[in-house]
């Protein structure tokens, strides 16, 4: 069993912890010395587990070093490159509302000169282009629904939602009591090394 901790052959450590694991998904505890064979697996399964792990770490600790030195520097790149992104977004936004103005203000104009000749009726506006071209990208406009909650006392049941967190952590700081809700207790059983 101690052979899992040395890595020398991973055939070998994985037949020894498939084994294992065969052994407990076929042991029945039904006794004093099943349950210490059970409990034997556990703690063995544990220690395992933490050599393994502690391998792991010790193995990927040079990449995961190497790996936060290439994010930190494409980080200083993209941050700086993010703020243009972010930028050209809101002065086209900006763009796209002076045009916009404009085109409201051209077809008022149509408008006034039509009712000089009784053709209201007769005219017909375009829409605006929902994209403007520029010279590296183009501008798309979306139209999102957006909401604001003006008083939470009428908003039907279905669009509300528990806080399971906040639930837990009352409940947790000894809260037995919140109405529309039951506390029950919850009795499980684990095991833990000695």
């Amino acid at each position: 069993m101690s052979s899992v901790t040395k890595f020398e052959n991973p055939l070998a450590v994985m037949e020894i912890i498939h084994g294992t694991l065969s052994l407990a998904k076929n042991l029945i505890v039904s006794d004093k010395q099943s349950y210490d064979e059970i409990t034997s697996l556990y703690s063995k399964a544990r220690e395992w587990k933490k050599i393994i792990d502690t391998k792991r770490k010790e193995m990927t600790e040079p990449l995961r070093k190497e790996t936060a030195k290439i994010n930190d520097k494409a980080k200083q790149l993209t941050d700086s490159l993010d703020q243009v992104i972010e930028i050209a977004n809101v002065k086209t936004n900006s763009y796209i509302k002076v045009l916009e103005q404009q085109k409201q203000k051209e077809d008022e104009k149509l408008k006034e000169i039509a009712s000089m000749f009784d053709a209201e009726g007769e005219l017909y506006i375009p829409v605006m282009e929902k994209s403007v071209r520029g010279e590296g990208a183009m501008t798309v406009s979306k139209t999102v629904n957006k909401f604001i909650v003006e008083d939470i006392s009428k908003v039907p049941l279905k669009y509300l939602m528990v806080d399971m967190d906040k639930v837990e952590e009352a409940v947790k700081m000894g809260v037995l009591e919140i109405p529309g809700i039951t506390i029950t207790q919850e009795t499980t059983t684990k095991l833990r090394i000695r």
